[in-house]
């Protein structure tokens, strides 16, 4: 039973060191994540030494989603293939995406089995070791430009360059690709797994991650990082008005007064002015278009029925508003645009039907979490898994969050599985 356990806890512990690792040098997508990838690898054989699985409401609901999006995107594509549609472009297209939800649910299931039967207490400290790399290598980055530290910027640079990234001046981005998705990775998994887990952290300990995990946050200069943090703050004080710890009045406080004194926001100040005078950079129109484009679109396309897994790019005409397709083209590839945000992907590709599902997975998800968190034990970040789940929905929406791969909705809804399960087998037992 001890090699069970030190077993789940060693593939845990791999997934979590990778997982705001959002790129790899691979030619098969613009986003590879590390630990989506890793699972991919592991489920096979996971499934087979399992045998059977734990039925749940949101693991049947989540089928279901599977289900439609696969079936639906095979009907879809051999509709597109009939009429003409380039069929390289849109076969290329399809696996991607088809492989992108696979490693996705792929990552949900096998944390879903690794987080069975460990305590929160090592949740909260193997999420935050994985956390630390890419934390420390942003605040070199910051050291480095106050200081004009050449030996930290080279070591910075060193460290991205081994995933195919390079850095991004007076902005940090950890190891991800770009600053908005690291910063979206701390405020969706790090802030509220620090909030979750605080009782279980030592004083010291909870400081000085407190101040780390702000400074990297603000640093980003993202504003879509801080429109996550934001709901993330919302909605855990309207969830519940005791759960922010008063110990975290220091951190914040000092790592946003260094932040502000210290490091440039010149980038953050231009895209609020950008947001105030009607002017959008093509970032801004890029998330929001992404995500309220296909809803935009109902009238004049068949949006409502779905263009398939894939299909958002080859008829990226048809689900983007014509008066921003120049603008947001500029910024993709150029044979496959994509829609940077996973919600107007879903919406696009899978019909109402596929968008109703989602949401059905997401309310499941709502429901497990706060049976699972009525019956905790123990503190831990399953008491965060609601105020997480709403800053995710925002991200995925309007923080240009586009990929089915991307891991963070996956690690929460693993962490609410696993408790709920848990908490179900206690009803049980007693």
């Amino acid at each position: 039973m001890a090699l069970k356990v030190n077993f789940k806890k060693t593939i845990a512990l791999i997934l979590l060191l990778g997982l705001s690792i959002d790129h790899l040098p691979l030619p098969v997508a613009q986003i590879t994540p590390l630990a989506s990838l890793v699972a991919s690898l592991l489920i096979v054989p996971l499934l087979l030494r399992l045998g059977k699985i734990h039925i749940t409401p949101l693991l049947a609901t989540l089928f279901l989603f599977w289900a439609w999006a696969t079936l639906h995107s095979l009907l879809t594509l051999t509709f597109d293939l009939a009429t003409g549609t380039n069929p390289h472009l849109r076969l290329t297209s399809w696996i991607r995406q088809v492989l992108g939800l696979l490693a996705g649910i792929s990552l949900f299931l096998v944390l879903r089995w690794a987080f069975l039967g460990v305590s929160d207490r090592w949740i909260v400290h193997t999420t935050l070791v994985g956390a630390a790399v890419p934390i420390l290598i942003s605040l070199l980055q910051i050291g480095g430009d106050l200081g004009d530290i050449a030996p930290l910027r080279q070591i910075v640079s060193y460290a991205r360059s081994l995933f195919g990234l390079e850095v991004i001046p007076n902005r940090v981005s950890g190891l991800s690709t770009e600053p908005a998705n690291f910063g979206f990775y701390l405020a969706s998994i790090v802030l509220p797994v620090l909030v979750g887990g605080w009782p279980l952290m030592g004083k010291a300990m909870r400081t000085i991650w407190g101040i780390g995990t702000v400074i990297a946050l603000l640093a980003t200069v993202s504003f879509s990082a801080y429109l996550a943090a934001a709901i993330l703050l919302a909605a855990t004080i309207g969830v519940s008005r005791k759960r922010i710890p008063k110990g975290w009045i220091v951190p914040l406080g000092v790592a946003a007064a260094l932040a502000v004194a210290f490091f440039p926001l010149d980038y953050a100040r231009r895209q609020l002015q950008a947001l105030a005078s009607g002017e959008w950079s093509v970032s801004i129109l890029d998330r929001v278009y992404g995500g309220i484009g296909p809803f935009l679109q109902i009238r004049s396309s068949r949006v409502l029925l779905g263009y398939g897994l894939g299909g958002s790019s080859v008829h990226f005409e048809e689900v983007v508003p014509p008066f921003v397709q120049e603008e947001i083209r500029s910024v993709k590839w150029e044979d496959l645009p994509g829609l940077n945000s996973l919600i107007g992907r879903i919406f696009a590709e899978t019909g109402l039907v596929g968008f109703t599902l989602f949401l059905a997975v997401i309310f499941t998800a709502i429901r497990e979490a706060l049976a699972a968190k009525k019956g905790s034990r123990e503190a831990g970040p399953i008491a965060m898994a609601v105020p997480a789940l709403a800053t995710l929905f925002t991200g995925l929406f309007v923080g240009g969050q586009g990929s089915y791969a991307s891991p963070y909705l996956w690690w929460w809804l693993a962490l609410i599985e696993s408790r709920y399960i848990e908490w179900r087998k206690r009803g049980l037992d007693d």
